[in-house]
């Protein structure tokens, strides 16, 4: 009897013992689609209501697919009626998903003979049928997990890093009205790339899909922890991942780390914008009503010269600041620079020609007169200048004076957010609450009992300051 040379013998070993592990790790290694659940609780008969109707359903399923990437069909009457649900991978075309939904109705009745109810995975899109409405509802009940056979050696610091992205592209892909139910990212692991892919099915609202796509994450680390590939099936939701590209299209890498302070960033411009807004917009009013003054006077009296006015230094400051103007542009015949001013007969009147009964304190810049009681007493328009009458309109004047009344509330929470005012002197139409009597104007009993201002409560202000900042 021959002998083999000992080298010969050992390659033979050798080669025998490679091919037998390649048949074990196959064996061992997740099967190739399809992947099926076939309810045993329920069947039909053959030639039933409920199977017409399930064909009629599965046969319309390609005309759908090619055309949509998801739908839902039902069909048929109850008890027999049937509701089907499909869904093909974002990025595949809709011939891919036309092809895939074809081979799912097939496979749908040969792995599941006489269910109910089944669901089945191809490599690109999954299909769904029950005598159940199972529609807008998470089923996160029997998901399928598919793990790859080889793992990673630093699986703690691994799971951290996948978890982050699919956490991230999970809030992207239920909750961006722009993403359809679907996202993809990637993220760097070591000297590799995590790549990884979640869906939802068209059905489930924002937060179904999020709840969905969540569970199939915790599901992860029973079925696949330290995996260097896996994918979660569920009958709402898919989820993948890899260390290779294995979707079509290109997302860029997520930086988490830089996430809250984008965040914190966002929302300071927000109120800055909001803040500039409202300040605008205040300015505004002060501009026009001033215009209107400007405009009937020269109307009237041409140029005629008023004596005993007023500068309005605050009034100066506060529109330079907003729209950093160094004028007003007004009538040609008032010069550019010139301050805009009140007559002194306006205030007069406004005052009582400055009685005492009208006093409520005194400041830094003089004393304090009220003019804000006329309002309650329904007179809000006795607080018009006699010179706006015929340029101003009425309503727009207690509008703006409803308006700077609420603004002024003594408890913060009366007082309307900069966005209501804006919102208010936008809309004609809205309905302003009726603002109570500011806390400046409030009236204490005396020691003898008359009803008049308390002016002990009132300390001299020698310089006030005030910033205006957005609430």
């Amino acid at each position: 009897m021959a002998h083999l040379p000992i080298p010969m013998v050992f390659s033979k070993s050798i080669l025998s013992l490679l091919i037998s592990s390649l048949v074990f790790l196959s064996d061992v290694g997740s099967a190739n689609p399809p992947y099926s659940i076939c309810s045993t609780s329920t069947s039909y008969t053959n030639g039933s209501l409920f199977q017409k109707n399930l064909n009629n359903v599965l046969a319309s399923l390609p005309i759908h697919a090619s055309i949509s990437d998801s739908y839902i069909v039902s069909y048929g009457n109850d008890p027999d009626k049937v509701y089907s649900l499909y869904m093909c991978l974002n990025y595949i075309t809709s011939e891919s998903c036309q092809i895939c939904i074809d081979t799912a109705r097939e496979d749908i009745v040969k792995l599941c003979p006489l269910s109910e109810e089944a669901v089945v995975w191809e490599e690109e899109c999954q299909l769904w049928y029950s005598s159940r409405n199972f529609y807008g509802v998470a089923n996160v009940t029997g998901n399928i997990g598919k793990d790859n056979i080889q793992n990673i050696s630093e699986p703690e610091k691994f799971e951290s890093a996948l978890n982050e992205v699919l956490y991230n592209i999970t809030e992207v892909a239920a909750f961006s009205p722009s993403a359809n139910m679907y996202a993809a990212g990637e993220a760097p692991f070591e000297n590799k790339t995590i790549y990884a892919l979640v869906m939802c099915t068209g059905d489930l609202s924002a937060s179904n899909c999020s709840t969905c796509l969540k569970s199939a994450i915790r599901d992860k680390a029973g079925c696949c922890y330290a995996a260097i590939g896996a994918r979660i099936l569920s009958r709402n939701c898919y989820l993948r991942y890899e260390f290779y590209h294995f979707y079509e299209g290109t997302t860029g890498s997520i930086d988490t780390s830089s996430r809250n302070t984008k965040g914190k960033n966002v929302a300071r411009k927000i109120w800055m914008i909001t803040g500039l807004i409202a300040l605008t917009a205040l300015a505004m009013i002060f501009c026009c009503c001033i215009c209107c003054v400007m405009k009937n006077r020269n109307r009237e009296s041409g140029s005629r010269t008023f004596s005993h006015l007023i500068e309005l230094h605050n009034l100066s400051q506060l529109v330079d600041s907003v729209f950093h103007y160094q004028s007003f542009n007004m009538r040609s015949d008032w010069r550019s620079k010139e301050i805009p001013y009140i007559a002194l007969s306006s205030l007069r009147a406004a005052t009582g020609n400055f009685s005492d009964s009208n006093k409520l304190g005194q400041g830094g810049f003089g004393p304090v007169y009220k003019a804000w009681n006329l309002w309650n007493e329904g007179k809000g328009l006795d607080l018009m200048d006699p010179l706006l009458a015929d340029s101003c309109c009425q309503d727009q004047f207690l509008t703006d004076m409803n308006i700077r009344l609420l603004c002024v509330q003594e408890d913060a929470y009366d007082r309307p957010t900069m966005s209501s005012v804006v919102l208010m002197l936008k809309s004609e139409s809205a309905t302003h609450a009726q603002p109570k009597r500011p806390p400046f104007s409030l009236r204490k009993l005396n020691e003898n009992g008359s009803n008049g201002p308390d002016y002990a409560q009132h300390s001299v202000n020698g310089l006030t300051i005030s910033q205006i900042l957005p609430r």
